[in-house]
């Protein structure tokens, strides 16, 4: 629960504190901080080698400490390497990724692979120790400490530079916070151990590394793709959507996920009555994905405009761009679960290997087209595609007819769609009574919806 809260806190932060930072800051000064998040997420990935999930399952204390040490050691080393490469070619890099601007604060790019390298191995040592609420405390200070550095350099116009800062030195606060509660006996480190773990543990760096590689790929890498095929404002506009509109999926998505993926495992092991479990869930989801997706996808630019200012009207386009395919993913990632229950992690990797060739290439295809629009249009039709796939496949496992889930809930589609066309409707037409009308629709129906399938709720 500490961890919860702890999670829940950080998020709040960032979500209350977005309207006023948006105001402090251009779509281009998001585009370089998207930039800078995307290269720290997807070094961050190889940078310990994936050593870090093996401290919680170690084999002993002895081995979890090696393994954080060893963890130290790799991420010091990368942090040096890229420092290294900042030095000598920084300023090509620059000029090749359309961030020139980002050029005299590249150094906040080790900086920043360092803090969350050593945060990330410590997350897994309290995660081992079971000392959520340190974890908790530390997630609520780094998006504080965030927050309030990325508004003090805002309300200074000291520009993109605020805001990396202030995303570097907020995973500092948070690492630093960690490393002085850590409690560790350093005389089991040593020479022959830190071998040892490396070899006993090798798998971490010869297979998750590279999967997880390829996975944060397919989400960090089009923030990069927006700039160098567009502008940082391009990426800055396409970042901030796909940041708030992921907002349900992690709050809500991810908490059903949590709660029923042990079910799965006890109903698959034993009576095997996982379908009817999936089925109810999956309606239970789309049941909460569908008011909030079409009152986003049908006032997208005048919500975007009245919370985060005028010049992000065009976000709120996007947003309506991808709110097909949010509402799917939203659907089908908690119930991705499933698949490691039936133990299908080699077809999910070959999926998403496929996913991020998919999104990748479509941001591609939208450049040759003309517009970032084009682009995101075309990558929210990627996610679209993947994302009923999995949504099918899950069902399949599950020997769960589509068509016998669709058939038993057929009255709630129907009128879904009867609700969605008349907010459709009411889009057209625009203004405050439209978007009020259409606010208490689809929350009426979704109350209804609600009550008249109470037993999938409470069972």
């Amino acid at each position: 629960m500490a961890l919860a809260g702890g999670t829940a806190v950080s998020q709040g932060l960032i979500i209350v504190s977005s309207p006023l930072l948006t105001r402090l800051y251009t779509p281009a000064d998001f585009g370089i901080l998207a930039v800078y998040a995307s290269i720290l997420g997807i070094f961050s990935v190889i940078a310990s080698l994936r050593y870090e999930f093996a401290i919680p399952i170690a084999d002993n204390d002895s081995d979890a400490t090696n393994l954080l040490a060893l963890s130290f050691v790799l991420v010091a080393l990368f942090s040096l390497f890229v420092t290294a490469v900042v030095v000598l070619w920084g300023k090509s890099l620059a000029a090749w990724g359309n961030v020139a601007q980002m050029e005299p604060y590249l150094w906040l790019i080790p900086v920043g692979i360092l803090a969350i390298g050593i945060l990330q191995a410590v997350n897994y040592w309290y995660t081992r120790q079971k000392s959520f609420s340190h974890l908790g405390i530390a997630k609520t200070l780094q998006s504080a400490s965030q927050v309030f550095l990325q508004a003090a350099a805002g309300l200074g116009s000291l520009g993109a530079v605020g805001l990396v800062a202030g995303h570097a030195l907020g995973r500092a606060a948070a690492a630093v916070y960690l490393l002085k509660r850590l409690k560790v006996k350093p005389k089991r480190i040593s020479l022959g151990a830190l071998q040892y773990v490396a070899y006993r543990y090798r798998k971490f760096p010869l297979y998750t590394a590279w999967a997880s590689l390829i996975n944060v790929v397919g989400t960090q890498a089009p923030a990069i793709m927006f700039t160098k095929l567009f502008s940082p404002e391009a990426a800055g506009l396409f970042s901030l959507t796909v940041r708030i509109l992921s907002l349900p999926a992690a709050l809500i998505g991810q908490a059903i996920g949590q709660a029923i993926y042990p079910r799965l495992a006890e109903r698959d092991r034993g009576d095997g009555d996982a379908s009817r479990m999936i089925g109810d869930t999956a309606i239970v989801l789309v049941m909460i994905a569908f008011p909030i997706f079409a009152f986003i996808g049908a006032f997208g630019p005048p919500i975007f405009a009245t919370l985060f200012g005028n010049e992000w009207r065009q976000a709120g386009l996007y947003a309506r761009y991808m709110s097909p395919w949010l509402f799917l993913a939203f659907v089908s990632s908690p119930l991705s679960m499933f698949v490691f229950v039936k133990e299908k992690q080699g077809v999910a990797f070959a999926l998403t290997l496929y996913e991020t060739t998919l999104r990748l290439g479509s941001i591609w295809l939208g450049k040759l087209l003309g517009s970032p629009g084009w682009s995101v249009g075309l990558y929210s039709i990627a996610g679209t595609i993947i994302s009923f796939i999995y949504l099918v496949w899950v069902f399949y496992l599950a020997d769960l007819s589509v068509m016998k889930w669709l058939e038993k809930y057929k009255l709630y589609f129907a009128s879904m769609l009867g609700v969605l066309a008349i907010t459709i409707i009411l889009s057209a037409k625009g203004g405050v009574v439209a978007i009020s009308i259409s606010l208490v629709l689809l929350s009426v129906h979704m109350w209804l919806a609600i009550r008249r399938y109470g037993r999938v709720f409470y069972g």
